[in-house]
């Protein structure tokens, strides 16, 4: 549990989430914007951790999605949704190189005139080569999907990936923030606030 937040909280952090949203051409989103909750069909690398899949992760994840889209003016309708909504969040594990070079040493004085300056160089040896370094860390995203509830055909996903603590607290606060964010770039219904 205390792994999927961080993630979200992190989302917002740094130099901030990376959001993609895909959107199928011709489709009628949002109508009467009235949807259900549905269970995924397919899975996301990093889902199946157990500290990320459990009931109480989930529940507060759905109640941030559906603040979320109350928001944008989606209403839930259990008996005749125009669509089906369901959410994959996971963490992986990865790896990145960073390159960096020295800087530059003060090397010198050089007077011009009545002036005088310090300059900066590499030395008698030129820049020093780059040090290269692994870094490990964890990267969250948090994927919404709505698909049409009469064809079943994925219509809408927004996706929000970042890398997370996963040693951070659980804060609800900013994980409704970072569903918010993701929300933004979804159709408002009519209902919208």
């Amino acid at each position: 549990m205390k792994i999927l937040l961080p993630l979200l909280v992190l989302l917002l952090t740094g130099c901030g989430p990376r959001l993609m949203v895909e959107q199928a051409p011709g489709n009628s989103l949002p109508g009467n914007a009235l949807y259900a909750w549905d269970k995924a069909r397919d899975r996301i690398p990093g889902e199946d951790n157990p500290r990320l899949n459990n009931d109480i992760v989930a529940d507060m994840l759905r109640h941030a999605i559906d603040t979320g889209l109350s928001l944008r003016g989606w209403q839930q309708e259990g008996s005749n949704p125009d669509w089906k909504v369901h959410f994959h969040a996971g963490i992986e594990k990865k790896k990145t190189e960073v390159s960096q070079a020295a800087p530059p040493r003060l090397s010198r004085v050089v007077c011009r005139g009545k002036h005088c300056y310090e300059t900066w160089d590499w030395g008698y040896w030129g820049p020093p080569e780059l040090n290269t370094r692994t870094i490990e860390y964890h990267e969250g995203t948090l994927m919404i999907d709505i698909h049409d509830a009469g064809t079943g055909k994925l219509v809408w996903r927004g996706t929000l990936s970042d890398e997370v603590d996963i040693r951070a607290a659980i804060d609800p606060d900013k994980l409704q923030k970072a569903v918010d964010k993701l929300l933004l770039r979804l159709p408002a219904g009519s209902a919208a606030r």
